[in-house]
């Protein structure tokens, strides 16, 4: 059966900044090489035109932002400048006026709707309104907290504040419109169920990320090459902030470097705190490398180290460097414990010092267990495989089909 489909999501190629987007381009991509037809919309600055751009062998249609401003310009705005945006976002009909002009004149079979912000939970309404069945993808917490991530004061938040609670209730009264939700990793679905988010009668799955761009490593020959005498390279790829757990791993590392261990940190993060980060802990300035592609750094490192302190939906760069035959430790946060299996890594407890330095240790001491997990990486990442994501997506998206008739 061949599908047509609506993806709705806040951002799209071009603009990728994080695993929705990525997870959005790769299952687009997987399922129209399948003969299905794909038709991506996302927001772009509220003064650009409507465009429609056929990409390979799918639709992007970018809409101007219909809100006070955009998100994403990095511009300062007053706490009552963000309330006004953020309560326009709970409910933005104009928006919604827009995707419903599209369904009615492409009749899609399904609407998979992703992160809303900017689109907000109208978009369900739109395509209840016209008796199309909804897919919401749960990526991260946005439905839950307006900073998408519930994550305050060094921590992850056990209880939404108040300022969510009043922000969700227009999602939480609106959810029934959702027919079947996927999340992308088991901890992150059984958070929203714990918020109130979706109710039992409404089918859900569970389907892990993938991102297409990681799998040209499958031509890299494994075992992976390391040399005792070089010692063990760390490797970090993220934004480099508190709440992706770097100060955590600097301050490993600064207790580890005695015994040759190295550190490479791939991201980009506020000037201040990289330089916070160099003092405090004698990072020299050569570790950080700025942006890099993974196909550039994960060969680089022998071991990466994934330290998040917050409540992440999956974490998509510990399976990327799974695909290029790296071992993992992450933290116990979120959807990270799905990543690695016992062969292939290690769970730590986020924010966990002396946890973390242990961790490191068993694989600064084997180079054997190393290379014996480098392989089971490999293995164990064909679980994020972009086919085998998009053959999840389908069987889930026909039996979601045949049930709304």
């Amino acid at each position: 059966m061949k599908l047509k489909l609506f993806h709705i999501n806040t951002l799209q190629a071009p603009n990728l900044i994080g695993g929705a987007e990525r997870t959005v381009s790769t299952v687009s991509h997987s399922l129209a090489a399948r003969g299905h037809t794909i038709h991506v919309f996302s927001t772009v600055p509220r003064d650009s035109v409507l465009a429609d751009v056929v990409s390979e062998n799918f639709t992007g249609t970018y809409v101007g932002l219909k809100n006070f401003y955009w998100q994403f310009d990095g511009q300062h705005r007053s706490a009552l400048q963000k309330l006004a945006w953020h309560a326009q976002d709970a409910w933005n009909p104009a928006m919604g006026r827009i995707l419903g002009a599209y369904m009615d004149a492409e009749r899609p079979d399904i609407v998979l709707t992703h992160n809303l912000q900017g689109w907000s939970c109208n978009a369900w309404q739109q395509a209840v309104q016209r008796k199309i069945p909804v897919v919401h993808v749960i990526h991260d917490q946005s439905l839950l907290c307006p900073q998408t991530a519930m994550f305050r004061n060094g921590k992850p938040c056990e209880t939404q504040c108040a300022s969510c609670r009043v922000l969700s209730l227009t999602r939480k009264s609106t959810q029934n419109n959702v027919t079947a939700v996927v999340a992308v990793s088991g901890a992150m679905l059984n958070r929203h169920e714990r918020f109130g988010m979706f109710n039992a009668n409404q089918n859900k799955t569970v389907i892990y990320n993938s991102w297409r761009g990681a799998w040209p490593a499958e031509r890299i020959p494994l075992p992976i090459e390391i040399h005792p005498a070089d010692g063990l390279t760390l490797g970090f790829m993220g934004r480099i902030e508190s709440e992706k757990g770097i100060d955590v791993l600097c301050d490993a590392w600064a207790q580890l470097k005695h015994r040759g261990v190295k550190l490479l940190i791939a991201g980009t993060g506020r000037p201040d705190y990289i330089v916070q980060l160099r003092e405090k802990y004698g990072v020299p300035e050569s570790c950080f490398l700025g942006m890099q592609t993974p196909e550039a750094f994960f060969p680089r490192v022998d071991l990466v180290v994934v330290p998040s302190r917050a409540y992440e939906g999956l974490g998509n760069v510990a399976f990327e460097a799974m695909v290029f035959g790296r071992p993992v430790i992450v933290s116990d946060q979120g959807g990270l414990p799905e990543i690695p299996d016992a062969a292939s890594g290690s769970v730590v407890a986020g924010g966990d010092v002396p946890a973390l330095i242990q961790a490191i240790s068993r694989y600064a001491d084997s180079v054997e267990m190393l290379q014996a997990q480098s392989v089971a990486a490999r293995r164990r990442a064909t679980a994020f495989h972009p086919d085998r994501q998009a053959d999840a997506y389908e069987s889930f998206l026909v039996d979601v089909l045949h049930k709304s008739k």
